[in-house]
């Protein structure tokens, strides 16, 4: 199914399961570029955290300067620890010259110069980054300082939330190819939906979710329809990161050519702190990120109330009486997510 240059475009293309990596990427900065590009060009890229350096393990890039694939290398591979530390405390979506700490710092840091000899100045970035050491991201590069607007950010940080849950369905399906990769999407179904929402199948914690499954399949729909046209905002908001907070559903087609929504598990394996569980760990290191309750209820697929309470029981459970020491405590050290 082709996909449209919109927001909701950015989101399927996250999902697509064929191909290699590389063919993914291009597919997400060929989507998002008429949204985003500038004149500087669109990249989308895949890295993973080792020690304090984020390592790119694969771009894309569409448009802007010759060199930029790897200027953006050059740069994300040799800047500051701490200041791609600040890049993921800044939130899933904000500029580079904002994690650097304004356009004099980012000048300091030797591996800028590697942007700004293809004649980038700024960017913006958004950032799927989930707990784990894996980084799915889409920069859009600027010649100038951009500032983002409040509505720009709350969508696109959304948009982060399916960039790194379709990564972590990649990442899973990564040892298949071809036929194999579906058959392994196939395998690890715990649901299969018709697009109505009726469950053509259910196992394990699927069965007593079959109604939040039902709604999740029918607002993805309404998503995919002329309301991504009409209110991209609505749209982006109907289409939720998980569904109740375990499963992420993706598009399957039979050999006839029916249509069909798989819920496969892909909650994020989130690092952290033991003493507390999964879920604790995945609401409490989002929120040490500065992520506010709303998006993390977005992201994980929970209600407000749900993700409140699992913030108040995790912080319990570590000691911690406030938010300022769960951020002194959780926030990720330099060059670490």
């Amino acid at each position: 199914m082709p996909r449209e240059a919109d927001e909701v475009g950015v989101i399927e293309a996250a999902y697509r399961v064929d191909g290699t990596d590389t063919d993914w990427l291009t597919e997400l900065s060929e989507v998002a570029s008429p949204l985003l590009d500038r004149g500087f060009g669109v990249a989308a890229f895949t890295a993973q955290l080792t020690g304090p350096t984020l390592k790119v393990m694969s771009i894309s890039s569409v448009g802007g300067p010759q060199g930029l694939a790897s200027a953006i290398v050059d740069f994300t591979e040799g800047a500051d620890p701490s200041m791609m530390a600040k890049a993921f405390l800044s939130g899933p979506c904000s500029t580079m010259t904002a994690a650097a700490g304004g356009p004099a710092r980012l000048r300091a840091d030797p591996a800028s110069e590697a942007l700004f000899r293809v004649g980038v100045n700024d960017a913006v970035g958004i950032l799927g980054a989930d707990g784990t050491r894996f980084v799915t991201g889409i920069s859009a590069f600027l010649d100038e300082k951009v500032t983002l607007s409040r509505a720009f950010t709350a969508r696109w940080a959304r948009i982060a939330s399916h960039l790194a849950a379709g990564f972590r369905i990649r990442r899973a399906l990564a040892a298949a190819d071809g036929p194999a990769r579906r058959a392994g999407l196939l395998s690890g179904a715990e649901a299969i939906l018709n697009p109505s929402g009726s469950l053509a199948h259910a196992e394990g914690p699927a069965q007593a979710a079959r109604a939040q499954l039902a709604r999740a399949v029918v607002a993805m729909d309404r998503a995919r329809s002329r309301l991504r046209r009409d209110d991209p905002h609505a749209a982006v908001e109907a289409w939720r990161g998980l569904v109740d907070g375990r499963w992420s559903l993706v598009e399957h087609f039979d050999s006839d050519g029916r249509r069909f929504l798989v819920a496969r598990k892909n909650d994020p394996d989130t690092l952290g702190p033991s003493a507390v569980s999964l879920r604790e760990r995945q609401v409490l290191l989002r929120r040490a990120r500065g992520l506010p309750l709303k998006l993390i209820s977005y992201d994980l697929g929970l209600s407000i109330g749900a993700v409140s309470k699992t913030l108040r029981s995790g912080m319990s459970k570590l000691g911690l009486s406030h938010e300022a020491e769960m951020i002194a405590a959780l926030a990720p050290p330099a060059g670490q997510a």
